[in-house]
Order: C-alpha cells, then structure tokens, then sequence
C-alpha cells in the first residue's frame, strides 16, 4: 500500500453519491483526492494545481 498523500487524483463526477464512494475508497488507498462537479472546474484546477498524477472523469456529465 501507497503512503498517505503520494499521489495525487483529480475526480471528476456530477453525481455527489457516486463522487462521495469514490472519494473515500481512494482515500482509504493512501490517495489525495480533489473533486470537481464539472468539467470547467476542473479545467481551472488543473491550471492552478498541475501536480495532478491521475484525471479520473464520468464520461457523461449531463
């Protein structure tokens, strides 16, 4: 298992159910975890915080 905090992922999911599962199980995994409602959100985080390791992104966000 991955120490706490080592990489970082950028979740991407309009459903706040879904978004929350996923959230804490890739915690629980020793990851960070930033999660953005939309798209355009999560453009402008990825302009701000370019030491995202992995975009994780529901295929159809409405």
């Amino acid at each position: 298992m991955m120490p706490m905090g080592t990489r970082s992922i950028l979740l991407v999911e309009d459903d706040a159910d879904i978004a929350m599962l996923e959230v804490r199980l890739l915690q629980r995994n020793g990851y960070r975890v930033h999660h953005c409602m939309q798209g355009e959100q999560a453009l402008a985080y990825i302009q701000e915080n370019r030491a995202v390791d992995l975009i994780l992104m529901d295929i159809d966000l409405g």
